[in-house]
Order: C-alpha cells, then sequence, then structure tokens
C-alpha cells in the first residue's frame, strides 16, 4: 500500500498516468478533504473498472439503460461471491447472458470512467480541491467475474477527454452547476410565458426535482452540455433551481398506515426502560443506527424497538444497495447480519473499513450462530461486536449503550 496526500487534481492525474505507464496492477483509492470517494481499478495499467462518488447506483442506471438490452433484468449475486465492486460483478454476469453485448462494455467503462474523472476535475475547483490517493496492489473489483481483457480502457486517452470536457464546460460559464444536482421548476408560470408550449410541458414531465441533470440528458436524449446550456439562463434567473437528491437506493417498504407488532420478545421490561432511557436523556439529536438485514422482520422488530428507545433507525434490505446508503446517511451505529443471499456481514464490514468515514464507526455482527471461529472472523475484518440473534431486548440496548 502506498499513499500520498495534499495533491492537487494534475498532480492526481500525474500519478494515474504514471501508475499506468509501469503497469500497475491493483486498485487507486482517490478521497476528498469531505471523504467522497471514488475506487479506480487497473490491469497492467490500463482501467479494468471505476466506481465510487456520490450517485454510483444512478450511474448504473443510466448504463444499464443505454447500453443493455433487458435492462430490468438483475441478476441476485450469491453470498460465497467475492468482489470488491458489486456493479463490476454484475456486469461480467449481465455479459455471460448475453444481456449486455461484449461489444458496448468497453464503451460502458469508458463512460463511467470518463464521468468520474470530469468529477474530479469539477471538484478540484471547489472547496474539496486536495485529494489523498492510496494504491493497493492486485485488488481487484472481483474474485471470480473477469470481463475480456479488450473491454479494459487507456486511461490517458479518458484523461485528456474528461480535461477538455471540462474546460469546455468552464468555457461556458456553467462550471459551477453540478450534474449530479436535479432540476426543478420554481417558477412554472413565467416561464411557460417565455417558452413554446409543447417545450414547457416536455420539460416539466422530466425535471421533476428527483431526477439529476444527467439523468433528465439520457431521457431528453441530449448532450449533458447541451441541456446545461439550454437550462442555464432559466437558472440564473430563478425559474430553474438546482437541489441536491440522494442516490438511488431501494430502503425498506413503507410501514405507513401500520401498526408496529410487540411480541413477547420486544416488550419493554422496567429494566430495558431504565437502559433506553440513560441512552437518549440528554442527546440531541438522538443517534442514527442502521441494520442491514435481508429479514424484513427483523428489521421492522428492530425500528419499533430503537426507535422506542429514542434512537434514529434505517433498516437495509438490499446488502448489495447498503454501502451507498450508509455513505449517505453517515450513521454512528451498525449492525450487520451475518447470513444474507446477496453479500454477507463479513464482506460488507471489509467494504465500510476500507472507507476512511467509517474506520471509526461501531459495526456489530449479527448471527444466528454463537461459535469461536465466527467470533474471531468478524473480528479480522473490523468488527466492533457480535451479537446473535435473535437479540433480546435488553441485551440489543445494553450493546449499544456500552459502545
Amino acid at each position: 500500500m502506498v499513499t500520498f496526500d495534499n495533491l492537487d487534481i494534475e498532480g492526481l492525474m500525474l500519478q494515474l498516468i504514471t501508475q499506468s505507464e509501469s503497469k500497475f496492477t491493483g486498485r487507486m483509492e482517490v478521497t476528498t478533504s469531505k471523504g467522497v470517494k471514488w475506487d479506480i481499478y487497473l490491469g497492467l495499467g490500463r482501467v479494468v473498472w471505476a466506481t465510487g462518488g456520490s450517485h454510483p447506483h444512478r450511474r448504473w442506471q443510466r448504463l444499464l439503460v443505454k447500453y443493455c438490452s433487458q435492462p430490468q433484468s438483475q441478476p441476485t449475486i450469491r453470498g460465497q461471491d467475492q468482489f470488491e465492486a458489486w456493479d463490476y460483478h454484475v456486469l461480467s454476469i449481465l455479459v455471460k447472458r448475453n444481456q449486455v453485448p461484449l461489444e458496448r462494455v468497453k464503451l460502458i467503462i469508458t463512460d463511467l470512467f470518463e464521468e468520474i474523472l470530469f468529477d474530479l476535475y469539477q471538484r478540484s475547483v471547489q472547496q474539496e480541491s486536495i485529494f489523498a490517493i492510496r494504491w493497493d496492489l492486485g485488488i481487484r473489483p472481483s474474485l471470480q467475474q473477469v470481463l475480456p481483457p479488450h473491454t479494459i480502457v487507456s486511461p490517458e486517452l479518458s484523461v485528456n477527454q474528461a480535461r477538455e470536457m471540462w474546460k469546455g464546460w468552464q468555457e461556458a460559464g456553467i462550471g459551477g452547476v453540478f450534474p449530479d444536482l436535479a432540476p426543478v421548476i420554481k417558477n412554472p408560470e413565467e416561464l411557460k410565458q417565455l417558452i413554446p408550449l409543447p417545450v414547457y410541458q416536455n420539460l416539466q414531465r422530466v425535471i421533476d426535482g428527483q431526477r439529476s441533470l444527467r439523468d433528465v440528458a439520457l431521457v431528453m436524449k441530449l448532450d449533458l452540455m447541451k441541456l446545461v446550456k439550454v437550462l442555464f439562463p432559466y437558472l440564473r434567473r430563478g425559474m430553474i433551481d438546482l437541489i441536491s437528491v440522494s442516490d438511488v437506493v431501494a430502503l425498506p417498504e413503507s410501514r405507513q398506515n401500520s401498526e408496529p407488532r410487540t411480541t413477547p420478545e420486544n416488550r419493554f421490561s422496567p429494566e430495558t426502560q431504565k437502559i433506553a432511557s440513560k441512552t437518549t436523556s440528554n442527546k440531541a439529536p438522538a443517534p442514527l443506527i442502521v441494520c442491514v438485514d435481508d429479514s424484513k422482520q427483523i428489521c421492522e422488530e428492530m425500528e419499533y424497538n430503537l426507535t422506542q428507545a429514542g434512537y434514529r433507525f434505517i433498516g437495509l434490505q438490499d446488502s448489495v444497495m447498503a454501502l451507498a446508503t450508509l455513505l449517505e446517511v453517515k450513521p454512528d451505529l451498525i449492525f450487520l447480519d451475518l447470513i444474507m443471499p446477496v453479500a454477507n456481514g463479513y464482506e460488507i464490514c471489509a467494504q465500510i473499513r476500507r472507507i476512511s468515514l467509517f474506520h471509526d464507526t461501531p459495526v456489530v455482527i449479527l448471527t444466528g450462530n454463537d461459535g469461536l471461529v465466527d467470533r474471531v472472523r468478524a473480528k479480522m475484518v473490523g468488527a466492533t461486536d457480535f451479537l446473535t440473534k435473535p437479540a433480546k431486548l435488553d441485551k440489543l440496548l445494553a450493546t449499544i449503550q456500552n459502545i
């Protein structure tokens, strides 16, 4: 492992090109001063894959819509699969199933890599202008799935392309417009008077505050820069605004209009109430706890118990999507189920610990087994504690209080 701190954007790109020329194979981890992270994987100096940033799942969905013959069909990843980058792993399976034509794979990798490079250039003129990078030798995006060698991409060509795009973005006067922001119409009546009605109706259909500028460009089949230049006059006049939008992540189903279940196992005893009152009596806002467990029942019961105890809570049943949500919400404590059908708790814990933002975040492994081997392995991947399921409420709250 080799690290470099306090790099500007050109220093970062020089490191990338230098490692490319030296035929490096492994992972380049790039982190901004605010903790946003990207991973770039090289194979003999060429780009194998890239992932991370603010909207990895939105980017993945756009690529599927653009290049996949069956964009709604996603493979199920088995718990024993070993991968660094879930999106690379899924793409390789889609290629094997002929759902993504092999000749389009290089286009996909080029698109996502150049999008990430553009984001790095744009962030370089903001408050996140200083980068840290870490080189980890031999790390691959998947240990089991490998895309053909002719799909890899030249870093130098993509760096030049992204640099030119950013230069054009600045020359157009739109350097402060971030493509991951979502446009929303603020003054519809005034805007309607300035543009033809069919154009306004089309804009109203796609500019809903839920799609980022990149998403809108794909829906409207427009070049991203052209779209932003068209919208920019209305942005300056306040008729259209740009707002932050979260990554698309599958969250648990809403439980509105339904009463939480109370069972003999989760009723609050007097002793449990004492523990709960100690943990939340003098803290605001309440700590945020996230539980990653494919069992809807477990998530619902933990939600009821922990919110009753005064904590904020999010339950996630999709282990593949979990990491993006964790980066978004930055929890104070994470519970991880050990056995899940997509990615197991060990794998997710190891991924969490590779992110500097979560180096000190407590992670508790949940499992139905109480074996010594499981406990040792949990510690090896960076788990803080180990809790046997089903966890009694007083034990659950005591564990949280101790942490």
